[in-house]
């Protein structure tokens, strides 16, 4: 079967000139995968269709895009189809080239923010540290399931802080002559933490640093893990960005999500808790499912894919045409001479064979 040719790459500077002045047809790549995109030739606002390869097999078919003029900046890319908005491009399309269980994992992930935000004993925490390599905490914040602080201390970390660090948090060395050592705070955070479910944005690294702290108090390892086994670690990135599930085809993994953290313990604890609250709060998203093979075929008849561009196909469809799902509402009369109505009747025309 004859294809169309590939399109050639658009430079990653030629897509900031936005979206209206944009060629018909091109290549964007997104995390080093590219993503063929084919407009419309009717459309009156710019949208595209987006396809994993040039063949534009009904398989390789993943949605339609389009931006929205006045809708604010955040939200300014709709996803045809869902309720969905996205920032960027870019993001559009990692939400199309989601994997076909993302639906039942950010389903999970709605349940267990219900479940933690009835938990009694759950405990949002931060730190702020004196940098990233042999890090000490500067601050630490803890609140309850309600938002109420639970805890809010400066800490004199004995140890240089870096100034990448303070250009950050702004903790500076003068602030924290005066404050309390991590040993002087310990019995404080024994009771505010021990035994409770402790839930950080970036677990791991939180945990290192208290781990490291616990280390130079108690001198013996073995006691800093003794405490530590008495609080319940658990990382809130993994579900956040799975109910997000922009996906990296560069890592094969969900792209990671920014907090927006503002470099205070206390602040990124109630950004926590607003996140868990919006995960909670979300409802599943019904509408979006992994189509079948004749699904991806009515989604391209429409999806708003009212006409594929003349300079793709100048001569009329390609050979083999009605197999492979380039039928799009106003052109199907090319396929086979036939005058079609719509898209049931272009559906009409696939064979049997289109939907295996």
């Amino acid at each position: 079967m004859h294809c169309p040719a590939h399109p050639e790459p658009v430079a990653e500077h030629e897509l900031r000139g936005g979206p209206e002045r944009w060629a018909s047809e091109f290549t964007a790549v997104v995390d080093s995968e590219p993503v063929v995109c084919i407009r419309p030739d009717d459309a009156q606002l710019p949208h595209w269709s987006l396809y994993r390869h040039p063949g534009l097999l009904p398989d390789d078919y993943l949605g339609t895009l389009h931006p929205h003029p006045y809708d604010p900046p955040d939200s300014r890319w709709r996803v045809q189809v869902v309720e969905e908005r996205h920032t960027t491009f870019d993001d559009a399309v990692r939400s199309l080239r989601r994997p076909a269980d993302w639906q039942q994992s950010r389903d999970r992930v709605i349940t267990w923010a219900r479940l933690a935000l009835t938990d009694p004993e759950l405990l949002i925490v931060d730190l702020q540290t004196t940098g990233l390599r042999t890090p000490h905490a500067v601050q630490i914040a803890a609140t309850d399931r309600h938002g109420t602080l639970v805890l809010d201390h400066t800490i004199n970390p004995q140890a240089d802080i870096d100034p990448g660090a303070t250009a950050l948090h702004k903790i500076a060395a003068h602030d924290v002559t005066a404050a309390e050592t991590f040993s002087a705070l310990l019995p404080r955070l024994t009771r505010a933490l021990q035994g409770r479910r402790c839930l950080a944005y970036n677990m791991p690294f939180d945990r290192h640093v208290i781990e490291r702290e616990l280390n130079r108090h108690y001198a013996r390892p073995e006691a800093a893990q003794r405490w530590l086994r008495k609080c319940r670690w658990e990382d809130a990135i993994v579900p956040c960005t799975q109910w997000r599930g922009l996906w990296s085809a560069k890592r094969n993994a969900y792209r990671y999500q920014p907090l927006g953290s503002q470099y205070d313990a206390s602040v990124n604890c109630r950004l926590l808790l607003d996140r868990l609250t919006a995960i909670a709060d979300s409802q599943a998203q019904a509408h979006w499912k992994v189509l079948s093979r004749a699904g991806r075929c009515a989604r391209m008849l429409d999806d708003g894919c009212r006409r594929t561009p003349r300079a793709v196909f100048p001569s009329g469809l390609p050979d083999g045409a009605e197999h492979t799902g380039y039928l799009h509402r106003g052109l199907c009369e090319k396929v086979r001479g036939e005058a079609l109505s719509g898209s049931a009747d272009a559906m009409r025309l696939l064979p049997q064979r289109a939907f295996m």
